[in-house]
């Protein structure tokens, strides 16, 4: 039940629990890549959270003794409380760094598909897991907005893996939707204008015509005839310069 942070040749382990008798510990110890050094004891002595961030700046989360919402920063010297987990958890999984990380699963006792972000200050929940699991492992692509959560027991134990993706920036697929109508129904009609400034002159209704309508994103106006009727035209300009070219008859 030990939780670590960092790097292969700078990693961080902190807490567990001995076998005999079932203990938690506060030990925490540092690795340079060969061998590992004690420092700093964590102040409160817990097993089954997780680890997330670096050896010089990591979080130590949820746990048990018991089932805890606890939330421990390390500065590569001194302990200090951050901003508590919403929800309290213990064998959760986790990754990223100190300004932003990512927890998620757990047992609460029950399995859980809870996720929660952590910006440096505070948690805050994100979208669930799919599947319900304890003692979940988890790895980074990118901090806080990609991440591969895997492993785990629901129960029974299971090689589930699932990605994690949050986009600074959402694309909406394009849609059309219902404006104002026309009041005479037209067709072969020019036009020319923005979708909130617009104007039809022209066209068949069901005649050829010279009418001339603007259009202010949602109703239209009439407005001063076209100079004879018209349609076939190609129409080009601002709503309040506007061009018809052609047109017939003739």
């Amino acid at each position: 039940g030990i939780m670590g942070a960092g790097t292969q040749t700078a990693g961080l382990a902190a807490g567990g629990a001995s076998d005999s008798p079932p203990t938690s510990k506060s030990t925490v110890a540092e690795y340079d890549g060969s061998s590992w050094t004690n420092v700093t004891s964590m102040p409160t002595a817990f097993s089954y959270g997780v680890g997330f961030g670096l050896q010089t700046a990591a979080n130590i989360v949820g746990g048990t003794s018991p089932t805890s919402n606890r939330n421990l920063e390390y500065d590569g010297t001194n302990w200090t409380t951050g901003g508590s987990l919403n929800t309290g958890r213990a064998g959760l999984g986790g990754s990223g760094i100190t300004t932003a990380g990512l927890v998620f699963g757990g047992t609460e006792p029950a399995r859980s598909t809870k996720t929660e972000s952590y910006n440096g200050t505070s948690f805050s929940e994100t979208a669930d897991l799919a599947t319900a699991r304890g003692g979940i492992a988890g790895a980074m692509v990118s901090p806080n907005s990609q991440s591969v959560a895997f492993g785990g027991d629901t129960p029974p134990t299971t090689g589930a893996t699932e990605e994690f993706n949050i986009s600074a920036s959402v694309i909406t697929a394009a849609a059309w939707a219902s404006g104002g109508a026309i009041p005479t129904a037209t067709s072969l009609n020019s036009g020319a204008g923005t979708q909130t400034a617009a104007l039809t002159f022209g066209g068949l209704a069901p005649s050829s015509t010279n009418a001339s309508l603007s259009y202010d994103g949602s109703s239209w106006t009439s407005t001063p005839n076209l100079y004879r009727a018209a349609y076939y035209g190609s129409g080009c300009g601002t709503q309040t310069a506007a061009l018809n070219v052609d047109g017939t008859p003739p």
